[in-house]
């Protein structure tokens, strides 16, 4: 029972617990090699004191990446700040929401969907350098993700696929032309995507993580693509545009349009904008084959045996044809766990909490920071309310929601008793699991940083890996870990908006988190989130 393993675990310390149960990865040659990765690279605390913490910085990449020899757009400098409210435009994500009237289709339009999702947003004082700080927040500040757009009918730009460079502001042009018709042959004929104004296409450089997080970096240079892509589709809402995620599209195509190889670079997501509401028809059939891309970029690419250890897993979500991408989509999302009422705390249902001054988003997204101290006072309950329904809000998307299920443990929220709970979706509420303090359990489970027994609550995005990726491919691996990065942002800036501490966490013990919830032995956490009063 597992009441009986809580209570051994009791009666000696986490870390000595942790000890004498090593969480030893599965094995096997039919093992899906995503998951295989995912368990190869799984937090013990065995492994944890075998790891070196020396960093060789010196092998630091840079964050930017820059095409020198093509042609350069400068986009907008000065850049205004009239958004929305944050938790307005959080609800307005709603496929079914009324939209504003949309923005002009332009370069300065353009400019701000760029900086408002990945610009240099602040800079960090650090011993013996400065630390640039952007939009999204990214594992380490390492900022393995590129962000890339096709373009059609934008005033002042030209038809075209280009890089954004953010320590420019600018757009760099790879290739001319209008090229979303053979984007939405990648995406297996999207509505969304063949009528799009434009595509963004978000990428995940692998060596500008993994030099310093080894093989785990895949997890995170996933998530980092994902809080990229909830920038996107926030700041498309606020100029009053559509916007549709696509996790599921031909990789090849994708990859060779904007001159990627997918052994050093790749293209994980894509985000389609309509700009213009009304209907029309999309131009019919795709541009030639693209010529290969001989284009330098700056700085070049570097061998390393951690980016060598991630490349059979990310192979392996590649899909190759049309079909593969229809059946994935069709392929329904697996709930962890069935609901059980046993006792509910709703919390409030909507709207979103409003603060007393309304914090415009563009606010929200200059201002938001990761918080690693937090002071031990309660939060509000109705600020984890609002959180809680920014992580459950629905968005236009080609892929199945509710695979992810959130689970966490409340340590100190006014009107919310202490313990372990689950959130059930359907009646949108918290199901105590287990009762009293837990805060020892919170920060242990996060690797035993001391500034989450101080959080007003941690929460675990879970997810039924194993049967998922069995019966769904390995592509619904990266789709899950994008997923929780994409929701996690907006409840990143929920909680700014609130004046809430929050902080993403990728690394957690990963095997005692699942067993410490009681959850299924298929099931895998995916990310964590650490709220609290910000000190």
């Amino acid at each position: 029972m597992w009441q009986d393993w809580l209570s051994q675990r009791r009666r000696k310390s986490p870390v000595a617990a942790a000890q004498q149960n090593p969480e030893r990865p599965r094995s096997g040659n039919r093992q899906p090699l995503t998951l295989r990765l995912h368990a190869e690279t799984a937090q013990t605390a065995g492994r944890l004191q075998t790891m070196s913490t020396d960093v060789d910085w010196s092998r630091q990449p840079s964050i930017y990446k820059l095409y020198p020899t093509v042609a350069r757009l400068a986009l907008t400098e000065q850049i205004d700040c009239d958004f929305p409210d944050t938790l307005e435009v959080v609800q307005r994500l709603s496929p079914h929401a009324a939209l504003a009237a949309p923005a002009a289709w332009n370069l300065e339009t353009l400019s701000r969907l760029c900086y408002y999702a990945y610009g240099p947003t602040a800079q960090q004082a650090l011993p013996g350098a400065t630390l640039t700080l952007r939009a999204a927040p990214s594992a380490g500040a390492l900022y393995p993700a590129e962000l890339y757009l096709a373009l059609r009918g934008a005033a002042g730009a030209r038809n075209g696929v280009y890089h954004y460079a953010p320590g420019e502001h600018a757009l760099e042009l790879l290739r001319p032309a209008d090229w979303i018709a053979w984007l939405a042959d990648a995406a297996a004929e999207l509505p969304a995507v063949a009528e799009a104004d434009a595509v963004f296409a978000i990428s995940s450089l692998w060596w500008r993580t993994a030099w310093k997080y080894g093989p785990r970096a895949y997890r995170y240079c996933l998530q980092d693509c994902g809080h990229l892509a909830g920038n996107v589709i926030l700041v498309a809402a606020a100029l009053g545009y559509t916007a549709t995620v696509v996790y599921n599209f031909v990789d090849e195509p994708v990859n060779r349009l904007v001159g990627l190889s997918s052994a050093q670079e790749a293209v994980q997501i894509l985000v389609a904008i309509r700009a213009d509401r009304a209907y029309r028809p999309p131009p019919r059939g795709a541009p030639d084959q693209p010529a290969p891309l001989a284009l330098e970029s700056l700085p070049p690419m570097q061998p390393d045996a951690a980016v060598d250890a991630i490349l059979p897993a990310a192979g392996a979500t590649a899909l190759r044809e049309p079909a593969a991408v229809q059946a994935l989509r069709r392929c329904p999302a697996a709930l962890v766990t069935e609901t059980e009422h046993r006792q509910l705390q709703s919390p409030d249902q909507a709207p979103l909490l409003r603060p007393t001054v309304p914090v415009s988003l563009c606010q929200s997204l200059l201002g938001r920071r990761s918080s690693h101290q937090f002071k031990p006072a309660p939060l509000p309950g109705d600020a984890l309310s609002a959180i809680i329904q920014a992580l459950d809000v629905a968005y236009a998307t080609d892929s199945a929601q509710g695979a992810l299920e959130l689970v966490m443990i409340v340590i100190r929220v006014e009107g919310v008793p202490e313990g372990a709970y689950r959130y059930d979706a359907a009646s949108r509420g918290l199901i105590l699991e287990r009762a009293g303090n837990l805060s020892e359990w919170a920060m242990h489970l996060s690797l035993d940083q001391a500034f989450c027994a101080a959080a007003g609550a941690v929460i675990f995005f879970a997810a039924d890996l194993g049967n998922l990726v069995q019966q769904c491919g390995d592509r619904i691996y990266r789709n899950l870990h994008l997923e929780a990065g994409l929701r996690a942002e907006a409840a990143y800036l929920v909680a700014h908006a609130l004046g809430v501490g929050c902080t993403g966490i990728g690394a957690f013990y990963d095997l005692e988190t699942v067993r410490f919830f009681n959850l299924p032995e298929t099931t895998a956490i995916i990310y964590e989130l650490a709220i609290g009063t910000p000190a």
